[in-house]
C-alpha cells in the first residue's frame, strides 16, 4: 500500500493526521445512513488510485457505492461462514481497503452481540497486521456499553458522527492511535458538496453550547493522553520480561541478606526498640540521647558519638559513656576525619579498620550520615577496640539507625516550627482582635464626639433659622449659614472616617494613585525620603488584592518610620507576566530575621507576621532580608490567578 493514504477528504485526513496503512476506522453513528457519505468518499478515492476495494456485504446497503469501483471484491457473509471470512481475508492479504456492512446488520448474521464482538476483536487486529485500511459502522444506543468500549479499545480510529439539525454532520474523533494535534479531538463540521466531503472546525456558538464543546474536547484530549500512556505501558511490559533475570539475581541477593538478618534477630529487635524510643520524642536533645542509648544496645562494648557540625544554633558533639577509653583514642584519628568527610560527601555509610594510638592494637570505626530535608547535618559514629565494626551487616545496621534518627530530627524540627507558627498565629489573631476592638472604640468616639455633634449643631442652627423665618431675615440668614457650614464640616469628617476604614482613592483611582497619596502623606511625617516606582499595568486587580497590597505597604512604612528610624524608603510595584512583585526597602537599623519566629510578641514582629499572613492568603509569598545596621528588604510575590483579578478581567 502507498506510504501516504487518504480517506478521500483532505480535511478529514488533516483532522486525523493522515490515514495510516493499519487503521481500522470505526464511525460511531446515530443511524447507518450517516455512515454512507464516508464510504462513498473513500470508494471514489480508491477507484481513482486503482487500489483493491473489498466489500464485506450483509444486506447490500452499500452495493450502489461499491459498484462504482471497476473491480471490487465482495465477501458475502450469507454465502461465507464466519470462519471462511477470515480465511478469505488471509487470502486477499494486505494492500487493500475494506468496507464492512454496518455492525447492526452483521449482528443478526453473527447470531448475537457477544459473537459480533468476538468477530470484531478477531478481524480488527488481523487487518492491522496485514496493514490494511478498514471502515466499520457502529450504531449509537444499539449495543451494550461493554461492547462499545471493547471495540473502541481495539480499533485505531474511533469517530463520533452526529447529525446536524440542518444539514451535514458533526464529527468528533474520540480516539486516534499514535497521533495527536491540538484540534484533533475537537468537534468539526462535515458536509457533502460538489467538491466532495468537506470538514471544517466547529465554532463554539454554532448550534451547540460552547462550554459543552470545550469540555468534550478537553475530555477527549485526556482520553487520548491516557490511551497513549497505556500504549507506552504495553511497550514497557516487553522490557519487563528482559529484566526478570536481573530481578532473579536481586532476589537471590535479598534472600542472602534475609538469611543474614535472620541470624541477627536480636539486632533487629533492638533496632525496632530503638526506632520506637527515637521516634517517641519531638525534642532534639532527647533524640540525641535516644540515639546514643540505641548505639550502646546495638553495638555492646563500643563507644558512640553524635557529631553535628552543621545544625542551626551551633555544632553538637555528644558522646556515650566510654569506660574503655575507646572514643578518646579513635575520635581524633585521621581515619575518622577522612571517613567523616567521605560520608558527608557520598551520603553513604562507611567502616574501616585502624590502629589504636595508645596500644597499637587493631580497632574499627563505622560512620553513617544524618540527612534532614536533603541536607547533610552530621554523622553517627561508633568506635570499637577490635575489628568487629568493619562488617557489612554492622554497617547496614548503623545505616538503618541513622535513617530513624534523621526522620526523628526532621519531626522534631517540624514540631518546633509548628509550635512557633502556632504562637505566631495566636499572637497575630490576638493583635488583630485588639486592633479591631480599638478601631471600633475609636470610630465610636469619633462618631459621637465629632460627626454626631456636628450634625446636632447643624440641626439646631437650621431649626433656629426656621424659627426666625418671617420675623428677622438677617438672623434667619446667619443661622442658615452657620448650619450649612457645620454640615459641610460634618461631610469632611465623615469622609475622613471612611478613609480610615477604606484607603482613600483606592476604589475611585486604583492602587497606584492610593499609594502615591498615602506615601506623600507619610513623607511629611518625618525628615526622610520616600519614593514609589510602578512598572507595568495594574488594571484589573480585585479589591481584595488592592486592599491587601495597600495594607502591606502601610504596615511596612509604619515599621520603617517607627521601629527602623529609616532615612529613606523605596517602594517598588512591578506587574510581571506571571506575578505581582512588591518590593519595600528601607535604610533603617535592621534586625535579625530569626527573631521574628522566636519573639512574636514584639510590635515589629507582629506586623511582619501580619504581612506574611496577608501574602499567604493571596496565594503568594513574603521574603524578608535584614541584618542589624544594614536596613531591611521585604519582597512580596502574588501570582496572577483568578482570585487576584477583578470580575471584569475574569470575564
Amino acid at each position: 500500500m502507498a506510504t501516504t493514504l487518504s480517506t478521500g477528504s483532505p480535511q478529514l485526513d488533516d483532522l486525523i493526521e493522515e490515514l495510516q496503512p493499519q487503521d481500522n476506522v470505526v464511525f460511531f453513528t446515530e443511524d447507518r445512513d450517516d455512515y454512507v457519505p464516508f464510504v462513498r468518499t473513500l470508494a471514489r478515492h480508491v477507484a481513482e488510485i486503482r487500489r483493491r476495494l473489498v466489500y464485506v456485504r450483509g444486506d447490500g446497503s452499500l452495493d450502489d457505492i461499491v459498484a462504482r469501483h471497476p473491480s471490487p471484491v465482495t465477501l458475502d457473509v450469507h454465502a461465507t461462514a464466519w470462519e471462511g471470512l477470515l480465511e478469505s481475508i488471509e487470502a486477499i492479504g494486505g494492500d487493500a481497503y475494506y468496507v464492512f456492512e454496518s455492525l447492526s446488520v452483521l449482528e443478526a448474521l453473527a447470531g448475537d452481540e457477544a459473537h459480533l464482538r468476538d468477530l470484531f476483536l478477531t478481524l480488527c487486529p488481523r487487518l492491522f497486521q496485514l496493514r490494511s485500511v478498514a471502515y466499520w459502522d457502529l450504531a449509537q444506543h444499539r449495543f451494550a456499553a461493554s461492547t462499545v468500549a471493547a471495540i473502541r479499545d481495539c480499533t485505531q480510529v474511533f469517530i463520533r458522527v452526529e447529525r446536524n439539525q440542518g444539514n451535514g454532520w458533526v464529527v468528533t474523533p474520540l480516539k486516534v492511535w499514535g497521533r495527536y494535534s491540538d484540534a484533533m479531538f475537537k468537534p468539526h463540521w462535515a458536509q457533502l458538496s460538489s467538491e466532495g466531503l468537506l470538514v471544517s472546525p466547529l465554532s463554539a456558538d454554532a448550534d451547540r453550547d460552547g462550554s459543552y464543546v470545550a469540555a468534550l474536547a478537553d475530555k477527549n484530549r485526556e482520553l487520548a493522553e491516557v490511551r497513549d500512556i497505556l500504549s507506552r505501558r504495553n511497550d514497557e511490559l516487553s522490557q519487563r520480561n528482559a529484566q526478570l533475570a536481573a530481578l532473579n539475581a536481586r532476589v537471590a541477593e535479598q534472600s542472602h541478606l534475609y538469611e543474614s538478618l535472620s541470624g541477627n534477630l536480636e539486632h533487629l529487635t533492638s533496632l525496632l526498640r530503638a526506632g520506637w524510643e527515637i521516634g517517641g520524642t519531638l525534642v532534639r536533645e532527647q533524640v540525641y540521647q535516644a540515639v546514643l542509648l540505641a548505639c550502646t544496645r546495638l553495638f555492646p562494648g563500643c563507644g558512640a558519638r553524635v557529631y553535628l557540625p552543621l545544625t542551626e544554633g551551633g555544632p553538637v558533639d555528644l558522646y556515650s559513656s566510654d569506660p574503655a577509653g575507646t572514643i578518646a583514642q579513635i575520635a581524633t584519628t585521621d581515619v575518622v576525619t577522612k571517613g567523616r568527610s567521605l560520608v558527608l560527601d557520598s551520603e553513604a555509610s562507611v567502616s574501616a579498620r585502624l590502629l589504636l594510638p595508645d596500644s597499637g592494637a587493631g580497632g574499627s570505626v563505622a560512620l553513617a550520615p544524618l540527612i534532614v530535608r536533603g541536607r547533610r547535618i552530621g554523622t553517627i559514629e561508633v568506635y570499637a577496640d577490635d575489628e568487629r565494626l568493619d562488617d557489612h551487616e554492622r554497617r547496614l545496621l548503623l545505616t538503618y539507625l541513622a535513617s530513624e534518627a534523621s526522620i526523628a530530627l526532621d519531626n522534631a524540627d517540624l514540631y518546633q516550627e509548628t509550635d512557633l507558627q502556632r504562637e505566631q498565629l495566636r499572637t497575630f489573631v490576638t493583635d488583630v482582635i485588639r486592633n479591631d476592638e480599638r478601631e471600633s472604640r475609636q470610630l465610636a468616639l469619633d462618631l459621637h464626639d465629632g460627626l454626631v455633634q456636628m450634625i446636632v449643631g447643624s440641626y439646631q442652627h437650621l431649626q433656629a433659622a426656621q424659627a426666625w423665618r418671617g420675623r428677622d431675615a438677617h438672623v434667619e440668614e446667619a443661622e442658615l449659614v452657620k448650619g450649612v457650614q457645620i454640615l459641610r464640616d460634618a461631610i469632611v469628617e465623615a469622609r475622613r472616617l471612611i478613609a480610615q476604614l477604606r484607603p482613600a482613592g483606592l476604589d475611585d483611582f486604583g492602587l497606584e494613585q492610593a499609594l502615591r497619596v498615602y506615601l506623600g502623606e507619610a513623607r511629611n511625617l518625618s525628615a526622610w525620603e520616600v519614593n514609589l516606582t510602578v512598572h507595568g499595568a495594574l488594571e484589573g486587580l480585585s479589591p481584595e488584592v488592592e486592599a491587601s497590597l495597600f495594607r502591606i505597604v502601610q504596615e511596612a512604612t509604619h515599621n520603617a518610620l517607627r521601629y527602623a528610624q529609616a532615612e529613606r524608603l523605596d517602594v517598588s510595584l512591578e506587574a510581571r507576566e506571571q506575578e505581582l512583585v512588591l518590593s519595600i526597602v528601607d535604610s533603617g537599623r535592621g534586625f535579625e530575621p530569626g527573631t521574628v519566629r522566636s519573639q512574636p510578641e514584639k510590635g515589629l514582629h507582629v506586623g511582619l507576621v501580619g504581612i506574611r499572613e496577608r501574602a499567604r492568603m493571596l496565594g503568594g509569598s513574603c521574603e524578608i532580608t535584614s541584618s542589624p545596621g544594614a536596613g531591611t528588604r521585604l519582597v512580596v510575590r502574588i501570582p496572577w490567578t483568578i482570585n487576584s483579578m477583578s470580575g471584569e478581567e475574569q470575564a
